[in-house]
């Protein structure tokens, strides 16, 4: 069992991002040189709405955060090196496709190129990892092999494929992985009939609900 690669498994709406930033913020107190990169759900919204939040979270160093992307100041991979060193960037946020694994995937093979005293060490997160595991399987070998890679942490509510994919890995302890005294499953609501008005958007409610009951 390789001590690099762990698992968090949390239920869905019960505070995994919340664990994620908790766990950042102790590893920073503990080496101010750690760079934290978090894949998301592909979409350019999750990044940005996890850059805000992370600004405003207790621990977090202001101005500390980039998002890579195509619609955002930082755009390749290649432009990240001069922010860790330089502007003192240790939180990456990126999208989970094809492109952004690629580019972090050469940032990472290249990066002792930048470092050559070894001063910095990575933190992968990846969210959704069980969605994204077939995405992410050509690279965690490689990544794991990387001397200044230190954890790479799979964040999921089904970690069923990781767990057939990899066989014994660690999972991250915690307290308890929610309280039943306030979680509540969408399909546990008592449903009230509503009518709509005949200038509501119908697809727009439609469209909510089915999300809240993939959930």
């Amino acid at each position: 069992m390789n001590n690099k690669m762990q698992l968090l498994v949390r239920p869905t709406q019960v505070g995994k991002t919340f664990t994620v930033l908790n766990h950042i913020v102790d590893e920073f107190v503990e080496d101010e040189n750690i760079v934290n990169i978090l894949f998301v759900d592909n979409s350019l919204l999750q990044s940005t709405q996890l850059s805000v939040r992370m600004e405003n979270f207790e621990g977090f160093e202001e101005n500390s955060t980039i998002i890579l992307s195509s619609k955002s100041k930082v755009k390749s991979g290649n432009e990240i090196p001069v922010h860790v060193k330089t502007k003192g960037i240790r939180n990456i946020i990126t999208c989970s496709n094809g492109t952004r694994a690629k580019n972090i995937d050469e940032f990472l093979r290249n990066w002792e190129v930048f470092d050559p005293l070894k001063e910095y060490k990575f933190n992968i997160y990846l969210d959704e990892a069980d969605k994204f595991l077939t995405l992410f399987d050509p690279y965690l070998k490689n990544w794991e092999a990387l001397e200044h890679v230190r954890t790479i942490m799979m964040v999921t509510a089904t970690p069923y494929r990781i767990l057939q994919e990899f066989g014994e890995i660690k999972i991250m302890k915690m307290e308890k992985t929610y309280d039943p005294n306030v979680y509540h499953r969408f399909k546990d609501s008592l449903f009230v009939e509503y009518v709509m008005e005949k200038n509501e958007n119908r697809n727009y409610y439609e469209l909510c609900l089915n999300m809240a009951l993939e959930n």
